[in-house]
């Protein structure tokens, strides 16, 4: 009897040992986060990489915290259904795009410039997100990032492989240098 009680002892203790030290990785987030460093890398030289990595790390996690916070769990579309209907308070694509903002806001990216885009501007069809470049660069010629389609996880591609949108500056509400350090909230 004492024999079994030293080895479900010592069965627990190992069990204690292995599972409270060990923390789990998501390896899916962190491989996320590179492939949109290296893209955004891609788009100019001139584009600084801690820049790159800080922009990736902001936007993969602050977009699946808004996700969170947004309490969304149904595709996008019909998450817009339950706003537009006063069930939930936020999680359109333009909440997606201005609360992304409000954190990139608290970074100086000075070799990146994003832009807001609209699809479809003024139309019961509006889609808005965000796009990346180099500084200085045509909005045409950088990455789509869009946290609302899939619902919290970032969608991003070139903006000129994005075939499920046509996308156009949103004069009003675009540029980096105006739009992330001066746009009020």
């Amino acid at each position: 009897m004492i024999f079994f009680q030293k080895n479900i002892l010592l069965f627990f203790l190992i069990l204690i040992l292995f599972t409270s030290c060990s923390h789990k990785i998501n390896l899916n987030k962190i491989s996320n986060e590179i492939k949109l460093t290296n893209d955004i890398l891609l788009l100019s030289f001139n584009i600084k990489k801690n820049e790159a990595e800080k922009l990736s790390n902001i936007l993969i996690n602050h977009s699946i915290f808004l996700a969170k916070e947004y309490d969304i769990f149904l595709p996008a579309f019909f998450h817009n259904i339950l706003v537009n209907q006063n069930i939930k308070k936020r999680g359109l694509c333009y909440h997606f795009v201005k609360d992304l903002l409000k954190e990139l806001k608290k970074n100086k990216f000075e070799s990146i410039d994003i832009y807001w885009v609209s699809h479809k501007k003024n139309t019961y069809f509006e889609h808005n997100a965000l796009v990346v470049t180099g500084k200085n660069m045509d909005f045409k010629d950088g990455l789509i990032i869009d946290a609302w389609r899939n619902s919290g996880k970032l969608y991003w591609s070139k903006i000129k492989h994005d075939n499920d949108y046509t996308w156009s500056e949103d004069i009003k509400r675009s540029k980096a240098s105006t739009l992330v350090y001066k746009y009020s909230f």
